[in-house]
């Protein structure tokens, strides 16, 4: 669980460092001019790309504690050979797998980004799989006092309102 906003990102990369000692890893889009920046005269790389925020069954509680949502990225690798690429990426997968099937609330999401995503990058497509970290905030709640004694209502010259026996329309 990743407990604040400020981390997740941290987390993220320090997974993956974990996973594969050594790379690079970088935040920006794949195809962005930074992410290719970074990855120049890098051995080996990975691009951790926060696509989007998804709603965390756990947290539609409305009498929950904590506000819950899911941090999407979008996980792709960059190596001098292409053989080499590919292993890390699988390395990252089964990784991953294994977090989740081990009762980390790491999800993970095998199924290919959609050709217009990697046209939006300016990217050619590339094997690539999502993750999805959750994130946790704690509530805050407003203090708000007891009732001190009964709520009492007073009608003084009500008069009912509209067409009917009593109201302004009556004959």
């Amino acid at each position: 669980m990743v407990g604040s906003d400020e981390s997740v990102d941290l987390h993220a990369v320090a997974w993956v460092k974990g996973v594969l000692p050594g790379v690079a890893v970088s935040l920006e889009a794949p195809g962005s001019s930074a992410a290719t920046q970074s990855d120049a005269g890098v051995e080996a790389s990975v691009t951790l790309y926060l696509l989007s925020l998804v709603a965390n069954a756990a947290g539609s509680d409305p009498r929950a504690q904590t506000w819950q949502l899911g941090l999407r990225y979008l996980v792709t690798t960059t190596a001098q050979t292409r053989e080499r690429e590919h292993a890390q990426l699988c390395a990252l997968a089964f990784a991953a797998l294994e977090a989740a099937s081990s009762g980390s609330e790491l999800t993970v999401d095998l199924t290919a980004p959609t050709l217009e995503l990697w046209r939006a990058f300016g990217a050619p497509p590339k094997p690539s799989f999502f993750l999805t970290w959750p994130l946790h905030k704690a509530r805050s709640y407003k203090s708000v006092q007891r009732v001190q004694e009964p709520l009492v209502a007073r009608l003084r010259d009500a008069r009912p309102a509209g067409p009917g026996p009593h109201g302004q329309g009556a004959v």
